[in-house]
């Protein structure tokens, strides 16, 4: 009898702290599941804030670009200000201070050019330099297809075919292809060999010598073709590899001051001649395909039906000019041939990421970061819609 009263007591404690254990074992678990809610919704939260970051940062990577092509464009005004107003001293100090420039001044424009000297703040110094330096009364003409810029000379320049030097206020010829300075007598002696090179920043009829006729393309890209055929249809990434923003910047320097023809056969790297390509294609003043298309470019790659699609491009491409037409084809017959060679490993998805930017552009000069971000999508498709298609109708259709 007390064995049973024992065992009974000792039967309920026990029972009592198994409940007692069940019930932490269950707070455990309660708070267990808790905690993975929670850790459910915190990495929701995280996936949402990579998200949001991943926006900001490209927003802010455009408002970077946009303040950096600001700032130059300030630094480039303010540079131009500066030299104009170095000129215009330059020209006050000579007409003042010259006895027989002064003696045909009344005192109305002695007056003014005291009054403009007082604001200047006193003579400016002017540091000697190669760039030439061209006065008033600027005339333009053509002589064998080849436009001669007629000019007075406030410096002495050295003239190009004889090697005397051309004396302050004399007139002097410039070519405005070759750049080269001569006195209007010795006119004959340079136009012959006269290369072209015109500043960036123009359009691509531009960029092209008025007396071609057929094909209208400029000669830095045909001879950047050149020469990549020649040498460069074996370099595995082609174009997609950079070439260097320095070796390409001092061609580009080279080709616009255009005192000698660029050497591209002298260039060890091929990729510096592709990066002088695209950087040539990136500066003109607007794309290929000009401000004026842009749109029905971007809004026909994007119909669905692929006939109406091509028809429209179709006409957009004939609505181009004409030096834009030709050099689109030669491009596009060149980039057939990138395709074609199987040691560069370059085909039609990954050229159009690299070519779409630079021939597409955008439909403004200076675009928002939304229009950035919303042509980035559609250029490639224009470039190659579906698989090369658009590519061989540019070709056949310019033929």
């Amino acid at each position: 009898k007390h064995t049973t009263i024992i065992n009974a007591v000792l039967f309920h404690e026990v029972t009592g702290q198994m409940l007692e254990v069940v019930r932490t074992f269950e707070a455990v678990r309660k708070r267990w599941l808790h905690a993975e809610l929670e850790l459910k919704k915190y990495k929701e939260l995280l996936v949402k804030s990579d998200v949001a970051k991943a926006a900001l940062e490209v927003k802010l990577k455009h408002a970077r670009n946009q303040l950096d092509v600001e700032m130059k464009k300030r630094y480039k005004v303010e540079a131009d200000y500066q030299y104009l107003q170095r000129q215009m001293q330059l020209m006050c100090d000579i007409l003042v201070h010259d006895s027989k420039s002064s003696a045909c001044l009344n005192e109305e424009q002695k007056s003014l050019l005291a009054t403009f000297e007082h604001r200047g703040g006193g003579n400016v110094t002017v540091q000697r330099s190669n760039k030439r330096k061209v006065g008033f009364r600027k005339t333009t003409q053509k002589f064998n297809g080849i436009r001669i810029k007629r000019h007075l000379v406030i410096r002495p320049e050295m003239c190009q075919s004889c090697g005397k030097r051309i004396r302050f206020g004399k007139m002097a010829v410039k070519c405005r292809n070759c750049r080269t300075v001569a006195h209007p007598e010795c006119k004959l002696k340079f136009t012959s060999g006269c290369s072209v090179a015109t500043p960036t920043g123009s359009t691509a009829q531009d960029q092209v010598p008025q007396v071609l006729t057929h094909p209208r393309v400029p000669r830095l890209i045909a001879d950047c073709v050149a020469e990549i055929e020649r040498r460069g249809l074996d370099e595995r990434g082609l174009y997609r590899v950079p070439g260097g923003e320095r070796p390409v910047k001092e061609l580009r320097e080279r080709f616009l001051q255009g005192k000698t023809p660029l050497v591209l056969s002298k260039v060890s790297d091929i990729h510096v001649v592709c990066g002088l390509l695209k950087d040539f294609l990136r500066k003109l003043r607007e794309p290929l395909i000009t401000f004026r298309l842009h749109r029905t470019f971007m809004e026909a790659s994007e119909l669905p039906d692929e006939d109406n699609s091509s028809a429209v491009m179709f006409q957009a491409i004939a609505e181009l000019p004409k030096a834009n037409r030709d050099t689109l084809a030669f491009l596009m017959l060149h980039l057939h041939k990138v395709i074609r060679s199987p040691r560069c490993q370059m085909d039609q998805n990954n050229l159009a990421r690299v070519f779409g930017p630079t021939i597409i552009g955008h439909g403004m000069s200076e675009p928002s970061p939304n229009t950035i971000m919303r042509d980035t999508n559609t250029q490639p498709k224009v470039s190659f819609k579906n698989n090369g298609l658009l590519l061989s109708n540019m070709v056949h259709g310019l033929k």
